[in-house]
């Protein structure tokens, strides 16, 4: 654009499009309603700050995925195993067949075992002699 035309499209504020030349070798197409240049300009500032922040929550959005992770990694991390159930914590103790296997148990591991003298048969060594 030659300087007169260049101010003309800043003083009326108007907008071009390029595009490959047409049959007659124009390349440049002028939207010469006044003001084009602005609302142009506004539509691609609102489309720029709308991919800003889909890009923004994308990122919230795969940083609070990787956060619930670490997190839901980290109370894993934080149970201790201490092993299997404890069997006897699902018996009821008040139930008597509990205490009759209980007490048939205890009978049944002790009977070969030989019985602890009675500690008044105990001979004191120190007075033996």
């Amino acid at each position: 654009l030659c300087q007169r035309h260049h101010t003309h499209v800043h003083d009326q504020r108007l907008i071009a499009t390029t595009h490959l030349p047409d049959e007659h070798g124009r390349s440049v197409t002028w939207d010469t309603s006044p003001g084009s240049y602005d609302r142009a300009l506004a539509h691609r500032l609102n489309a720029m700050a709308r991919a800003q922040n889909e890009r923004l929550a994308r990122r919230r959005a795969d940083t609070a995925g990787r956060l619930h992770a670490i997190d839901a990694a980290t109370s894993r991390s934080r149970t201790v195993d201490t092993g299997p159930p404890d069997p006897w914590r699902q018996l009821d103790p008040d139930e008597d067949a509990y205490i009759d296997e209980l007490i048939a148990w205890h009978d049944t591991a002790h009977e070969d075992l030989t019985p602890w003298p009675d500690p008044d048969d105990l001979i004191d060594a120190s007075h033996a002699a």
